[in-house]
């Protein structure tokens, strides 16, 4: 899969638009599973540890996006913020400063030191005039192409190491989460997640519920995509291969785009509120 909204840089894939850099976590649906829940109730202080660690994977994500977006912003700000009299009265004494170190007898006589200063002062505004008809231009859009056309991919190379660390980081939240769940459900002091965890699952959630948070479906495709991240170095297996994974492959090796982390998000999301509606249930 090769189109005009990606590229691949050397021996990697990497999305090139930058909107495709931002709303990874859908907001508005993972706020309408919190307002279910009590921060003080076990299921609750779990949820919401779990929503921290995806909106900061999330920002953390959106920082190709964030960083030409902010730089824009900031270039817009400071223009806005910049007085011209007062610039214009600073640089003109700056000139007076160094020219009666440099040619003393121009300015020996406070009368000619004030003309030459008030010259300046209209000569500089005439400047300043002439260069705020042609702005300078700092756009988003173009330190992102610059970023990419770097003579040395680095930049394409940290998007790269960006998003697939951010995909790790997010399964490994939900992770976290499930096991804390399984745990507090079967009442154990100690747990870990280890061979019969599926089994836990199916005893905990039931068998359907338990397909849709970890043994079946989307979790268990994103899983394996996890998986193969870290215990491959994203090489593709048989089983994985099998599976509508949907992950661009280089040389066999899986590419994470930003797609990837919104469906993982998105996956996320949608068994977590399996798990919440479980919980209350059972209240």
């Amino acid at each position: 899969m090769n189109d005009d909204n990606n590229q691949f840089a050397g021996t990697i894939y990497i999305d090139s638009q930058l909107d495709s850099y931002r709303n990874y976590l859908d907001d508005e649906r993972i706020g309408n599973i919190a307002n279910q829940l009590n921060k003080e109730s076990i299921i609750g202080k779990h949820f919401f540890i779990l929503l921290m660690e995806l909106r900061g994977i999330a920002y953390n994500a959106s920082l190709p996006y964030l960083m030409p977006t902010m730089l824009e912003t900031f270039y817009a700000g400071y223009v806005q913020s910049i007085n011209p009299r007062s610039t214009l009265l600073e640089f003109a004494s700056a000139i007076m400063k160094r020219l009666s170190s440099e040619v003393p007898q121009l300015t020996k006589s406070n009368r000619l030191s004030r003309k030459i200063k008030d010259r300046l002062v209209v000569m500089s505004q005439d400047y300043f005039d002439i260069n705020k008809k042609v702005p300078i231009i700092i756009d988003s859009y173009g330190i992102w192409d610059n970023l990419l056309k770097m003579p040395k991919p680095i930049f394409s190379y940290a998007l790269w190491s960006n998003q697939r660390v951010s995909y790790l980081s997010g399964f490994s939240s939900y992770d976290n989460f499930i096991v804390k769940i399984v745990k507090n459900e079967l009442k154990l002091d100690e747990y870990r997640r280890g061979a019969k965890f599926s089994n836990d699952i199916k005893r905990v959630f039931g068998e359907e519920a338990g397909k849709l948070v970890w043994n079946d479906g989307e979790v268990f495709i994103l899983r394996e995509i996890r998986n193969s991240l870290a215990h491959e170095g994203g090489k593709i297996n048989n089983k994985l291969r099998q599976l509508k994974h949907e992950c661009v492959l280089k040389d066999d090796v899986i590419q994470i785009t930003p797609k990837d982390i919104k469906r993982l998000f998105s996956a996320i999301t949608s068994a977590a509120e399996v798990i919440v509606n479980h919980s209350m249930n059972k209240i």
